[in-house]
């Protein structure tokens, strides 16, 4: 049987994009030994820690490859661009504003975890079906020192609302937990964009 990892980007990944919305693999990175590292770690993944059965978030040693997501909020409309993410045109810090990178994790879903995503596109499903990958990168979450791991309150909601198989089983508790961060987050911090 062959263990062999394979991995391919999902419709939401922008990582690897010029023209990119958050952390992305850095400039003068390359992609073959991001994944090469990358691969590694998931082999060396603990997923008795996963939230959901396939869902994996992994710790990514190598920060100088990636490019930091994040910067501080500021009060000048001129530091903000306008993109459509996921459906919706929201504000995204320039790049130029991104803060050092001091950690990194990738959300990586294994085959069976990203086709049983109640998010996931007819298009997409087809797609994942079709090829031979059976891990499918979702996202990079490179970060500054001191920014909390965070969802958005949009894609908190969201998660909540459904449209995310790790959030099934989540406690009251938890909820308020993580809308207390989420709000924290979107005070000081900002997404960065190309």
């Amino acid at each position: 049987m062959d263990n062999k990892i394979k991995l391919t980007p999902s419709s939401i990944w922008q990582a690897y994009n010029i023209d990119c919305i958050g952390s992305k693999v850095a400039a003068g990175g390359h992609i073959g030994t991001f994944e090469k590292v990358l691969i590694e770690a998931i082999q060396n993944h603990d997923t008795s820690k996963d939230r959901a059965e396939g869902q994996h978030f992994i710790q990514f040693p190598a920060t100088h490859l990636v490019s930091c997501g994040v910067g501080l909020h500021t009060h000048s409309p001129d530091d903000y661009v306008l993109r459509n993410w996921r459906g919706r045109v929201q504000p995204f810090l320039k790049r130029e504003h991104a803060l050092e990178t001091s950690w990194a994790a990738v959300i990586v879903y294994t085959r069976q975890a990203y086709l049983n995503d109640p998010e996931i596109t007819p298009d997409e499903y087809e797609r994942i079906q079709q090829g031979d990958a059976t891990h499918v990168l979702v996202a990079l979450l490179a970060n500054a020192d001191g920014v909390p791991n965070a969802y958005g309150t949009f894609r908190l909601v969201s998660n909540l609302a459904g449209g995310n198989n790790a959030f099934e089983d989540i406690t009251i508790q938890e909820v308020k937990e993580q809308a207390a961060t989420s709000l924290s987050y979107e005070k000081t911090w900002c997404v960065v964009a190309d």
